[in-house]
């Protein structure tokens, strides 16, 4: 069908230590790249490692079908981070410096803009702000057909927040 064969296929997920706080993604060369499996938590790379992390997912689109939209869901940013689709800002936390917004457990689910997509490699860059102490880094994401994103979506807002508050009744 057209709807399979106009979903992404995500390639690679890196992550690259950075100190400035640059508007933007980078460009690919600007930063020792390292691949990385998602769930990710940089301390067990970066020990000390204060501040910022830029994680870029690569992924291929074959085509794009305006009437076939891409979702995009994250499980986790800890603490506090941002969110491009290429070079389009989707998504930011309201406090990148302390205090840190520490919303990370807090889903995120949206529909990417058909605007910022394009045939053939496409990235995702989320830059997560955090403290090693904190346990920082980033969750698992999934990219795709709506209702099965929203599905997943709505399988971590249950398990991230909803249990806590039944729990805490």
């Amino acid at each position: 069908s057209g709807t399979t064969a106009c979903m992404p296929h995500t390639l690679q997920v890196y992550a690259a230590r950075t100190l400035t706080d640059s508007s933007g993604p980078p460009l690919h060369a600007d930063l020792p790249w390292t691949p990385v499996t998602l769930p990710d938590q940089w301390q067990h790379r970066w020990p000390t490692h204060d501040g910022a992390v830029w994680y870029r997912i690569d992924w291929q689109l074959d085509c794009i079908d305006p009437d076939t939209p891409i979702a995009l869901a994250l499980h986790s940013i800890v603490l506090a981070g941002e969110v491009y689709i290429n070079q389009d800002l989707i998504w930011r936390d309201q406090h990148l410096q302390e205090p840190l917004s520490r919303s990370w457990n807090l889903p995120r689910y949206t529909l990417l803009p058909v605007s910022a997509l394009h045939p053939g490699l496409n990235h995702i860059w989320v830059r997560v702000h955090g403290l090693a102490a904190q346990t920082p880094g980033m969750g698992r994401i999934r990219l795709g057909e709506p209702a099965v994103v929203h599905a997943w979506y709505e399988a971590q807002q249950w398990n991230l927040r909803t249990m806590v508050v039944v729990n805490l009744v």
